[in-house]
């Protein structure tokens, strides 16, 4: 993953999260995240790349967030960086990691605090 950093554009050459989407294993939610029927947002992704012929599953139709409704991501980011319309500026959410990670100091290098992933309320 290429990270234009002066940029603050977190970019890569493939989304994990449209590929994963289009798999039919969730939607994204208003935090920007993929969301799963079973494991809500609390997800790691990886992708492979072929070209195997493969059968793809179908869409997933439903819709798991309750954008208008829950917006428990948006009141749990501490640095308010997650619109209530949907999406993320997440260069400063990484600016707010990187100056607290003794807190967030489980995380495997990422560099997210997840508040929002532990939030959210699906699944229940």
């Amino acid at each position: 993953m290429y990270m234009y950093s002066l940029s603050n554009v977190f970019q890569g050459d493939l989304s994990h999260k449209h590929a994963a989407v289009l798999a039919g294993l969730g939607e994204i939610v208003i935090n920007t995240l993929l969301i799963n029927p079973k494991h809500g947002t609390r997800l790691m992704l990886v992708s492979v790349v072929t070209n195997a012929m493969v059968q793809p599953d179908s869409l997933f139709t439903k819709s798991l967030c309750t954008r208008s409704e829950c917006k428990k991501c948006v009141t749990a980011c501490p640095v308010r960086t997650i619109s209530s319309s949907g999406g993320i500026y997440k260069g400063k959410c990484a600016k707010y990691y990187r100056q607290h990670s003794d807190i967030y100091f489980g995380t495997w290098g990422l560099y997210f605090c997840r508040e929002c992933r532990r939030v959210c309320p699906v699944p229940e």
